[in-house]
C-alpha cells in the first residue's frame, strides 16, 4: 500500500491562475512596470505605422457618417456644440481626455498587482491584447477622420487646439502629398485610428477589471462614471463618433476571450508538468 504523505501534493484550485511572475522578487513590480513600458512603446510604433491615407480615411468617416445618419444616431456635432460656449468646460473635457486615459488604468494596474494578483495576471493580458491586437488591425483595415478633421461644413470643432488644453495643441496641417505632416502625427500619434476608440476600451478594461473584486457601490459608480465621462470626453473633443464605440466593446471582448483563453491554455501545461512530476513518484511508491 503506497504511503501517500510521500508523493507529491495534488494541484492546488488555487495555482490554476497564478499571479505574476515578478511578485517571486522583491522588487519584482519594477519588472512588471518595465514589461508594461515596452509594451506600451511597442504600441505606440505599431500604431503610427499603421496609419492609412487621408483620402481613405475621409471616405470611411464619410461612410460612417452616413450609417450613423440612417440608425438616427448623428448627433456628435450637437453634443459638441452644447458645450462650446463655456470655455471652462470645455476645459474640463480635454483635461479629462488627455488625463484619465492613462492615470485610471494605472490606478487599477496596482490595486490589482497588490490586492488581486490572479486577476491582475488575467487583466494585464487583456491590457496587451488591446494595445498590439485588434485595434491596429482595425486602424489599419479602417483608417477614419475624426469629427474635428471632417470638412469645415461639418461644422466639428478641435477644442484640443482652440480651447485650453495639457496636452500637444497641435494644429492638423497637410503637406505637398496630401497626408498630414510629420509633426502632426508625432504629436499626436495616427491621425486617422478612429474605431475603436482606445479610450473608450481602456474605459470599459477598467471597469470590467475592478467590477468582479470591488464591493463598494460607490466604487462601481465610479467605473460607471468614468465611462460615460470618457465617452462624453471623446465626443467634445471631437475625437470619436458614437458608432466608435460598438468597436472598442467588441475590441474588449475580443482581447477579454483571449486572455481567458492564454490562460487556460498555460494551466493545462500546468497540469501537465504537475502529471509528469506526479507518475515517477507513484511508480517508485
Amino acid at each position: 500500500m503506497h504511503d501517500l504523505t510521500t508523493l507529491p501534493a495534488a494541484p492546488n484550485v488555487a495555482d490554476e491562475i497564478p499571479g505574476p511572475l515578478s511578485k517571486r522578487w522583491r522588487f519584482g513590480w519594477i519588472l512588471e512596470a518595465l514589461l508594461i513600458v515596452v509594451v506600451s512603446v511597442l504600441y505606440e510604433s505599431a500604431r503610427n505605422l499603421v496609419t492609412g491615407s487621408a483620402a481613405q480615411a475621409l471616405r470611411n468617416a464619410k461612410a460612417l457618417t452616413s450609417i450613423e445618419r440612417t440608425l438616427g444616431i448623428y448627433h456628435e456635432r450637437a453634443f459638441q456644440h452644447f458645450f462650446l460656449d463655456t470655455p471652462a468646460v470645455v476645459a474640463l473635457w480635454n483635461f479629462y481626455y488627455d488625463t484619465a486615459h492613462f492615470l485610471v488604468p494605472i490606478a487599477v494596474a496596482v490595486y490589482l498587482y497588490v490586492k488581486a494578483p490572479a486577476r491582475y495576471v488575467r487583466m494585464r493580458n487583456t491590457f496587451f491584447f488591446l494595445l498590439l491586437g485588434f485595434g491596429l488591425l482595425g486602424w489599419y483595415l479602417l483608417p477614419i477622420t475624426a469629427p474635428k478633421w471632417m470638412p469645415e461644413s461639418y461644422g466639428f470643432v478641435d477644442t484640443q487646439v482652440e480651447f485650453f488644453n495639457i496636452g500637444p495643441q497641435t494644429p492638423l496641417a497637410y503637406g505637398a502629398d496630401g497626408e498630414p505632416k510629420p509633426h502632426v502625427v508625432a504629436a499626436t500619434g495616427n491621425p486617422y485610428g478612429g474605431l475603436p476608440s482606445h479610450h473608450v476600451s481602456w474605459s470599459l478594461f477598467c471597469a470590467l477589471a475592478l467590477w468582479p473584486v470591488v464591493r463598494s457601490r460607490w466604487v462601481k459608480g465610479l467605473l460607471v462614471a468614468h465611462v460615460l465621462l470618457t465617452i462624453g470626453a471623446i465626443t467634445v473633443t471631437g475625437n470619436h463618433r458614437w458608432i466608435d464605440i460598438a468597436g472598442s466593446i467588441l475590441e474588449v471582448a475580443i482581447a477579454y476571450a483571449l486572455a481567458i483563453g492564454l490562460e487556460r491554455l498555460l494551466a493545462r501545461r500546468r497540469e501537465r508538468r504537475r502529471a509528469a512530476q506526479v507518475e515517477p513518484a507513484l511508480a517508485a511508491a
